[in-house]
């Protein structure tokens, strides 16, 4: 059944640019590399600046809190903070209080949830000052979509693109006879969740569906972490569980796991998938994985790690596989019905890849990406860009030798996936999709406490920044 009729319902714009609606048209300014450039240049002295200091200093005050906390020995710092905050409310008797004691000691609430809303909520403490006391980026993309100042803050960039989805569907119209930035470029499970959540409740403009978007991204973000949580206890111990959910939340792109973006969506996906083919569930790892091939581009990747998973626990002999290796297949097989709708729409074969054309990604050899970054540095790609790459590359050489194979071979994949676009551009929040790669960290700041304050600190920090930036409406990954 095709999906434009599905997700193309009419309704009024409550302020969303018009402009959008052409997908001939650019739909916002930010995209052009010299507007874009221009967009992240700040004037010394400028008054609104001071946010920026707020930010960093924000970040680094999160810092010396997740560093500094007391442990006692063999439990975690994150699993400490939940048992400290019931033994605060101790001395005070009651059998509600004892509850609320057990619940704060509890592992959900010590390692995923506090940590999740402590991360959140600073984030958004930060965007709402930003925008307060800064002017925003005079482009489409920092409008306002709803009267909400939290809604709008978390409603930047692709998140617009996404409420086109919802509102209009999938359309195409070329521009010089070259892809024009249009809706292909964006896969439909995210739009298709938000718009059947939104049904029962009545918000049909770009404001409710934002709101919606907002609330699905961060009930999937601690559903995926708890997900996360338990693939990690399969080998590891629970402090190292906690140590990398931290260090996801902690990660400078971090903010796109609760805006309206499909991060915490794939997060979700992706990780389910790996645990459901951990516990011999290959029904339900295939079906997860033809799901993640929906939610994300590259998700069709999945099947790679799958198939070597399967063939680890089948001993590599063929034999010894079964009927359940035709699950596998689903990820497949979701991208290539995703491709001919794709062909539907626009009446190009190959549209599934040539839909990101527009934004300058075409695939090319990852050195081919590196040696273009070198010969026309800050084009798009910034020397951040260029840092994260160079880091991720590091530690997916790692996590050959620190976690299980499958688990190196999703990483590995999808960063080579992601370099082999022609430009860095992003790669700061790819890298929350490089979920693995939190473990080999977290397996780091264990051994060594040096590089556990640093990385908290800078990531805090910077995640802080990169916070003030989104919610002014200037670009940044």
């Amino acid at each position: 059944m095709p999906l434009s009729p599905i997700i193309a319902p009419g309704a009024a714009q409550a302020g969303y640019d018009a402009r959008v609606s052409d997908p001939g048209e650019r739909a916002y300014p930010g995209r052009d590399p010299e507007a874009r450039g221009s967009a992240i240049r700040w004037r010394i002295g400028e008054p609104a600046l001071w946010p920026v200091g707020l930010a960093a200093a924000a970040g680094w005050c999160s810092a010396r809190v997740a560093t500094t906390a007391r442990v006692s020995p063999g439990r975690d710092r994150l699993w400490a903070a939940g048992v400290d905050l019931a033994s605060a409310i101790r001395p005070t008797p009651g059998l509600a209080l004892r509850a609320l004691e057990r619940l704060a000691a509890s592992p959900f609430v010590a390692v995923i949830l506090l940590p999740a809303l402590g991360t959140r909520l600073l984030l958004l403490a930060i965007g709402l000052i930003a925008r307060a006391q800064m002017h925003p980026f005079d482009g489409s993309s920092a409008r306002d979509v709803s009267p909400l100042p939290w809604v709008s803050i978390l409603t930047r960039w692709d998140s617009w693109w996404y409420l086109e989805v919802i509102r209009r569907g999938y359309s195409y119209k070329p521009l010089h006879g070259h892809p024009a930035e249009t809706t292909t470029a964006f896969s439909p499970l995210y739009p298709l969740l938000i718009r059947a959540l939104s049904a029962p409740f009545g918000p049909h403009d770009p404001a409710g569906w934002a709101m919606v978007g907002i609330v699905l991204s961060n009930v999937l973000l601690l559903s995926g972490l708890a997900v996360f949580v338990a693939l990690v206890r399969l080998d590891f111990d629970s402090r190292t569980a906690a140590r990398a959910c931290w260090y996801l939340l902690a990660c400078p792109a971090s903010l796109f796991l609760s805006a309206m973006y499909p991060e915490s969506l794939f997060l979700l996906l992706a990780a389910g998938t790996l645990y459901a083919a951990r516990t011999d569930r290959w029904w339900l790892a295939g079906l997860l994985a033809g799901l993640a091939a929906l939610s994300r581009p590259l998700g069709v990747l999945l099947a790679l790690p799958l198939g070597w998973e399967y063939l680890a626990q089948a001993g590599f002999r063929v034999r010894a596989l079964r009927p359940t290796v035709a699950w596998l297949g689903l990820a497949p097989v979701a991208f290539l019905g995703w491709a001919y709708e794709l062909y539907r729409v626009s009446g190009d074969p190959l549209m599934v890849l040539h839909a990101h054309a527009a934004w300058d990604q075409r695939f090319t050899p990852p050195w081919e990406t590196l040696l273009r970054y070198l010969q026309h540095p800050g084009r798009n790609d910034t020397v951040l860009d260029l840092a994260f790459t160079v880091a991720l590359a590091v530690l997916v050489v790692a996590a050959w030798r620190l976690l299980r194979s499958s688990y190196a071979l999703l990483a590995t994949a999808l960063f080579l996936g992601v370099v082999s676009r022609g430009s860095l551009v992003s790669m700061p929040r790819y890298a929350l999709e490089l979920f693995p790669l939190f473990v080999v960290l977290a397996l780091a700041g264990r051994r060594w406490a040096a590089f556990h304050r640093g990385y908290v600190a800078l990531s805090l920090g910077l995640g802080s920044l990169f916070m003030v930036l989104f919610a002014l409406g200037y670009w940044v990954a």
